[in-house]
């Protein structure tokens, strides 16, 4: 029999090694009826049959004044105590929440989303005993040595990453990790913007710069949306201001600032290069 409060749930991993059974089931009313007499579907903790062994949580013992079922459908019995009314062996059972006091500081457990992308597993002496492999202590004895092992989730790397750099518009990627630092955005299917697109790309290519060069024939505002999508951290938009004022525009994805410029490949670079030198996380 498991006592626990009737707004905790049990810790069914917990439960398992303090009763030492891989498999138990929960009793059905049926077989309450049928292993314990005079009881009518439910049970409590009061003249229980000697070879029925009680375990409790250690909340229960905190609980005063307690209303508990009795074996009589709809009959209930208050102001129940622990060891003044019934005794059982306290264990840790309850599944932790929300609230709940630290049992070294007394701090209130707080819960977090997160995700997980390593793990650290003990192994303690399973594997350097089969190997043989021991060292010598302080004391000069031979003792087995100690292992663990870690392991990362590469891929789990990236979903963490853009967990935590998105906006409403998509990927906000950290320029340390983004897959491209740039993009080169063709805004018009007019040959000399093209032509001018095509110049940048090959001068920022020698320049050493990752460049994704979106030249697609879509939609303006389709290409614009990917790009915000994909998150790379500079965005070089050339358009009609190429034609009309010989300028284009460069802009940081993760504050969305403009910097407009002449459209000249060195001038262009040198400006790229103090905006990464000046970026900020």
């Amino acid at each position: 029999m498991v006592l626990y409060r009737g707004d905790h749930k049990i810790n069914e991993n917990k439960l398992q090694k303090i009763i030492s059974t891989k498999k138990y089931n929960i009793m059905n009313h049926q077989e309450i009826k049928k292993h314990i007499k005079d009881t009518n579907e439910f049970i409590n903790p009061f003249n229980t049959l000697k070879t029925i062994k009680i375990f409790a949580d250690y909340s229960v013992a905190n609980i005063k004044n307690a209303i508990i079922k009795t074996r009589k459908k709809n009959y209930y019995l208050k102001n129940i105590n622990y060891k003044t009314d019934f005794q059982a062996k306290l264990y840790d059972l309850k599944t932790a929440s929300k609230g709940d006091k630290c049992i070294k500081c007394s701090n209130l457990l707080i819960f977090n989303k997160s995700i997980e992308i390593g793990h650290i597993f003990y192994l303690g002496t399973k594997y350097s005993s089969q190997m043989n492999a021991f060292f010598l202590n302080n004391k000069g004895k031979k003792t087995l040595i100690e292992m663990g092992c870690y392991g990362i989730g590469i891929s789990r790397i990236i979903a963490t990453i853009i967990e935590q750099n998105y906006d409403k518009n998509g990927i906000v990627w950290p320029l340390n990790i983004a897959p491209f630092t740039v993009s080169i955005i063709s805004l018009s299917k007019n040959p000399i913007i093209i032509k001018a697109a095509d110049k940048l790309y090959k001068d920022l290519k020698c320049s050493n710069f990752n460049i994704l060069y979106d030249d697609r024939n879509i939609q303006t505002g389709q290409k614009l949306k990917d790009n915000d999508l994909l998150g790379i951290p500079f965005q070089i938009n050339i358009g009609k201001n190429l034609i009309k004022t010989n300028q284009i525009d460069i802009r940081e994805r993760k504050h969305n600032k403009k910097h407009i410029t002449i459209f000249n490949s060195k001038i262009i670079i040198k400006k790229i290069k103090n905006l990464i030198n000046n970026y900020k996380k």
